[in-house]
C-alpha cells in the first residue's frame, strides 16, 4: 500500500539507482526485514496524528548493500487527513558510522596497549615559566610503575605530589636538567621515586617536545619505567670492579708498604747505636714518623676505596670546608694562593669526607707546580648547585691521562697507588654531585666540584 512516487538524486546515489523509475514501487526494494518493522511503527505514528517521526535505522540498496540512514518522515500539509503524500527526507549516515566504529576500535586497542603496557605514558604541558610540567594524561600503568592511581599526578596538586615523592637528591638535579629538555626538545631523566610499596624505585623517563609548525612548544610526552633492576646490576658490577682493582692493588701494596717498612727498619738500628748525636737521633725519628704516616696512608687509601660510603652531612659553607683543607696542606712560598671561596649559600656535607676531597685536589694542584704558579679556589651557585673551583697554573694533563683519570692505579707520581682521585670522585657522587676537570698541557688544570644546594630537612627525608 505504501509505494515509493519520486525522489531526488542524492536518493538515487544512496540506493544506487540510476533512475527514478528503479526506485519507484513497493519499498521491499530498500527495507530490510528489520527496518520494515521500524517503517511500520513510523506509520502508525503519523496515523494517529504525530505530524512527524524520526529515526536511526538500517536500509539497503537496490544491490542488497546495507545502509545505515538517518530517516524523517513528514506528512505533507494539505494531505494530513488522507495520508496520501508523506515527504521522506534522509542521511546517508554509512560513512561516519564506519568511521566511528573504527575509532571505536582504534581507542579499545590503545586503551588495552596503554592498561598492558610496563610504561607509564604522561600527557604534559609547560608550565608559563617553563619551571616544570602538568601532567594532563596518564596511563593506567602508574598503579604498577609508580604505586599509586593515575588521578595522583594530575594537576598543579599531581606536581606538588610527585615533588613529594622524589628522592631529595634527585630533585635538584632533575630542575636542573629540566631546560635540556626544552633546548633540545627531548631528554632522558633518571631519579629515585618512592614507591607506593614504601620503597625508593629507579625510574627513566624519556621527555620529547611537541611544537607548532612555527616551533612553538604545545606540550610534551613522556615514557617512564621501572630502571631499578637495571641500576642494581649496574651498582653491583662497579662494586666488583673495584673489588678487581683491589685485588690489583694488593701487589701494589705489598711493594709500597715494603718502603716504609724499610725506613723504620734502617731507623731503628740507628737508634740501636749508643754513640748517636741528638741530630742523627732525631733525623732517625723524623723517618719512623714519616714511614708510620705513608704507611697509613696507604692503607686509609686501601679502606676508603673498597668500604661503602656513610654520610654524616651537616651544613656548612664552602668558604669553611676550603679553610679545612687549607689548614692540613703545606702551600710552598712559591706558590701563591688566591683563596676566593664564599660563605653562602651554604651546603649539606660530610665534612670529614670533604675535607678529604679538597686535601687531595689542594696536593695535586700543588704537586702540578714545581716551579711554583699560582692556586686559586673559588666558589659559586650555579641554579639548584653550589660549584667550588680549584685551579693550577701546572704542567696540566695530556689526553691519555684525562681519559684514565678516574681509573684506580693510573697515576703519574712516584709515591701513590693511583686511589686518590678514584675517591675523590666516591665520595663526590655519594653526595649526588659530580666532578668536572679541565686541563691544557702546560697550562694548568682546573677541576671543579658541583654540589647540590640540599637543606637539612631534604636530608633527613
Amino acid at each position: 500500500m505504501v509505494k515509493v512516487v519520486d525522489a531526488n538524486k542524492a536518493s538515487l546515489a544512496v540506493y544506487g539507482a540510476q533512475s527514478v523509475e528503479e526506485l519507484k514501487g513497493e519499498l521491499s526494494k530498500v527495507l530490510t526485514r528489520e527496518s520494515q518493522v521500524t517503517f511500520r511503527d513510523e506509520l502508525v505514528a503519523l496515523s494517529e496524528g504525530r505530524p512527524q517521526f524520526t529515526k536511526e535505522f538500517d536500509n539497503q540498496t537496490l544491490t542488497g548493500e546495507t545502509r545505515h540512514v538517518n530517516v524523517i518522515l513528514s506528512v505533507i500539509p494539505e494531505f494530513q487527513e488522507s495520508l496520501e503524500k508523506v515527504l521522506v527526507c534522509l542521511v546517508d549516515l554509512t560513512p561516519q558510522n564506519q568511521l566511528e566504529k573504527e575509532l571505536r576500535s582504534a581507542r579499545d586497542e590503545l586503551e588495552h596497549v596503554l592498561a598492558t603496557n610496563p610504561a607509564v605514558l604522561f600527557f604534559e604541558e609547560p608550565l608559563a615559566d617553563f619551571s616544570d610540567t602538568l601532567s594532563t594524561f596518564v596511563s593506567e600503568s602508574a598503579r604498577f610503575v609508580l604505586g599509586f592511581e593515575p588521578k595522583h599526578f594530575l594537576g598543579e596538586a599531581g606536581l606538588s605530589f610527585w615533588r613529594s615523592r622524589l628522592h631529595p637528591d634527585d630533585l635538584a638535579r632533575y630542575s636542573a636538567e629540566l631546560p635540556s629538555l626544552w633546548r633540545d626538545g627531548h631528554h632522558t631523566f633518571e631519579y629515585r621515586f618512592l614507591h607506593g610499596d614504601g620503597n625508593y624505585r629507579w625510574i627513566s623517563e624519556q621527555y620529547r617536545v611537541v611544537r607548532d609548525a612555527d616551533g612553538r612548544i604545545l606540550n610534551a610526552v613522556a615514557v617512564a619505567i621501572d630502571v631499578t633492576e637495571r641500576k642494581q646490576i649496574e651498582e653491583k658490577l662497579a662494586k666488583s670492579q673495584r673489588l678487581a682493582a683491589i685485588g690489583e692493588t694488593a701487589a701494589m701494596v705489598g711493594h709500597d708498604l715494603r718502603n716504609p717498612l724499610q725506613g723504620i727498619t734502617s731507623a731503628t738500628y740507628l737508634l740501636r747505636e749508643d754513640n748517636l748525636t741528638r741530630e742523627e737521633r732525631n733525623k732517625a725519628l723524623s723517618l719512623i714518623d714519616d714511614s708510620v704516616d705513608r704507611a697509613s696512608q696507604i692503607v686509609s687509601d686501601l679502606l676508603d676505596y673498597s668500604s661503602e660510603i656513610h654520610l654524616a652531612p651537616a651544613e656548612i659553607s664552602p668558604k669553611e670546608v676550603v679553610r679545612s683543607a687549607l689548614e692540613t696542606v703545606k702551600i710552598p712560598d712559591t706558590i701563591q694562593l688566591h683563596n676566593h671561596s664564599q660563605e653562602q649559600p651554604g651546603v649539606m656535607v660530610d665534612l670529614e669526607k670533604m675535607r678529604r676531597v679538597f686535601i687531595n685536589l689542594i696536593t695535586n694542584a700543588v704537586d702540578a707546580m714545581p716551579n711554583g704558579g699560582i692556586l686559586t679556589i673559588s666558589s659559586r651557585q650555579s641554579k639548584h648547585f653550589i660549584e667550588i673551583a680549584i685551579s693550577d697554573t701546572g704542567t696540566g694533563l695530556d689526553q691519555q691521562i684525562l681519559e684514565n683519570l678516574w681509573k684506580p692505579l693510573q697515576t703519574t707520581k712516584t709515591k701513590g697507588m693511583g686511589l686518590g682521585l678514584p675517591i675523590v670522585k666516591r665520595i663526590i657522587d655519594a653526595h649526588g654531585g659530580e666532578v668536572l676537570v679541565e686541563s691544557k698541557t702546560g697550562l694548568g688544570t682546573t677541576f671543579t666540584i658541583r654540589l647540590p644546594i640540599k637543606s637539612a630537612a631534604e636530608i633527613k627525608a
